[in-house]
């Protein structure tokens, strides 16, 4: 199955599963209508998290095994692209020369 990732912390990455829905009550169900095909507008699509191994942040596709009870653990490719959501990243550090910081002269 092949998802794209909405969000990206440095510990989680978060989808949207296509192939389950959730009400408020947090009941899933595999479909977003009811017995007599009615859409139920409360269902909305589970977000499933997994883990963002070694804090990554480029875009990229991750291999997972689909925790959702709907699937029968199956894998899943999580694609992490420009339009993912990036939160709580630190930003990137400048590197320091030795001259900027060092108040010894330089022989």
């Amino acid at each position: 199955m092949n998802v794209h990732a909405h969000l990206i912390t440095p510990t989680t990455i978060s989808y949207k599963c296509p192939d389950c829905f959730s009400n408020p009550q947090r009941r899933t169900s595999v479909t977003n209508r009811g017995k007599d095909g009615r859409l139920i507008r409360n269902r909305k699509p589970t977000v499933h998290f997994h883990g963002n191994a070694f804090n990554e942040r480029k875009n990229q596709v991750v291999a997972r095994t689909s925790h959702c009870i709907h699937t029968k653990l199956r894998d899943v490719f999580i694609t992490i692209d420009d339009n993912t959501e990036r939160k709580d990243f630190p930003e990137p550090t400048e590197l320091i020369e030795p001259k900027d910081f060092c108040r010894l002269p330089m022989i």
